[in-house]
């Protein structure tokens, strides 16, 4: 009898740890995607930062060689930079603005939700712009953020809404 007790007893421990466990999974686990939250926050605020000094600027975007420094007093100094950047240099900041949106105005877009405006890069420069929005060998997944101040993540699982937004961008004059 006592046996039985002591089976019985382990079998429901076993069964309750192993429901433990399944439902605290996904909380202990490491996440995957843990880098891309702070290169989206990044991309996020450069991206309001922007806008700002559209607001301030007659409605244009900021020059192509200057984004960073004009945007700069709306963001106080702070520097945006990929947190995943091996052996950071001063120089290396991994963001870019789509070349075609520089010096612009903000109305002149037929479509602003289509229309790229940042996007973390693989030039690293600052005051990069460029129009290679891709995946880089940082990530598996890449923010852009787009002229009507709307950021969204693009991974291999949505690589084809990435193609569209591409072919329309490269549609602008």
């Amino acid at each position: 009898m006592s046996a039985q007790i002591r089976l019985t007893t382990i079998l429901i421990a076993c069964c309750v740890a192993l429901i433990l466990t399944a439902i605290l999974w996904p909380f202990l686990r490491p996440s995957r995607y843990n880098h891309r939250f702070p290169c989206l926050a990044n991309v996020k605020q450069l991206t309001v930062c922007q806008l700002i000094y559209c607001d301030d600027f007659d409605d244009r975007f900021p020059q192509a060689e200057s984004w960073m420094e004009d945007a700069a007093p709306y963001y106080n100094g702070r520097e945006f930079f990929c947190p995943t950047l091996p052996d950071r240099k001063s120089t290396q900041f991994g963001y870019a603005m789509y070349f075609k949106v520089a010096s612009r105005k903000v109305d002149s877009f037929a479509e602003p939700d289509k229309t790229i405006s940042l996007f973390e890069s693989v030039v690293l420069d600052m005051n990069a712009t460029t129009s290679l929005v891709g995946f880089g060998d940082r990530h598996q997944s890449v923010p852009v953020s787009f002229v009507d101040g709307h950021v969204k993540v693009y991974g291999p699982y949505n690589s084809s809404e990435l193609q569209k937004s591409l072919r329309y961008n490269r549609s602008l004059k």
